[in-house]
């Protein structure tokens, strides 16, 4: 409405001057510039799947012998949680533009290598140092990650028994494992990243007694969720 009028008046005065037309374009300007026209709040970052697909069955769970980086696999995981922010972008007063902006986060176990290991030294996702206990100064280990060394008396995560229930999760004894909770995907774009781990790892047995048949053993996940198997001699 505004626009008509001032676009009116501009008419009128331009009519004035001979060029009504130019008085015209002119009020409309100003009125473009007095009175923006609002626009619909845009959407940033959301995702159109929530599901999470970064586990493979099959894979094979590493026996470290001394130190190495492995890369984790994972076993069990949340939907990604989304949460919405709404921001404002660009212009003053009533102006500029409203923006709702969308960040995910997913709580996940990420099986490492047969443990126990004697310490965890640093993990990734992708290229991004998540935690760093070898130089100084480091990265601390974030307090919603949470480490399973492989003992043998380790128990259940709590994480993961608050959402799956109490007596049924797995305690994963005898496998070095990571719980990420309620972990923050942004520096990902909202996806999960590719984690690696750096491992320290003294067997308490000689290795050089191993005989051929563990040698060759390897391990595997079978199809139903939370459960190791052991696939016996290759």
């Amino acid at each position: 409405m505004a626009t008509l009028v001032l676009g009116a008046v501009g008419a009128g005065i331009g009519a004035a001057f001979g060029n009504p037309a130019l008085g015209f374009s002119l009020g409309v300007a100003l009125a473009g510039v007095l009175f923006p026209p609002k626009t619909g709040t845009q959407e940033r970052g959301r995702l159109d799947d929530l599901r999470v697909t970064g586990s493979a069955y099959g894979a094979f769970i590493p026996q470290i012998y001394g130190r190495g980086r492995v890369g984790a696999n994972i076993v069990w995981a949340t939907n990604l949680v989304e949460r919405k922010t709404k921001k404002k972008v660009g212009g003053k007063g009533s102006g500029g533009q409203k923006v709702n902006v969308y960040t995910y986060s997913v709580s996940m176990a990420a099986m490492v290598c047969r443990g126990p290991v004697s310490s965890i030294r640093r993990i990734w996702g992708e290229d991004k140092l998540i935690y760093d206990a070898v130089n100084s100064p480091g990265v601390a280990l974030p307090s919603n990650v949470h480490i399973y060394y492989g003992t043998e008396d380790q128990t259940p995560s709590s994480v993961i028994q608050a959402v799956l229930g109490v007596g049924n999760v797995p305690a994963y004894r005898g496998y070095c494992y990571i719980v990420f909770e309620a972990f923050d995907l942004t520096p990902w774009g909202g996806r999960i990243p590719n984690i690696t781990v750096e491992v320290d790892q003294t067997p308490a047995y000689d290795r050089f007694a191993l005989t051929q048949s563990s040698l060759l053993a390897y391990w595997r996940f079978e199809d139903t969720p939370g459960l190791l198997v052991d696939s016996g001699p290759n």
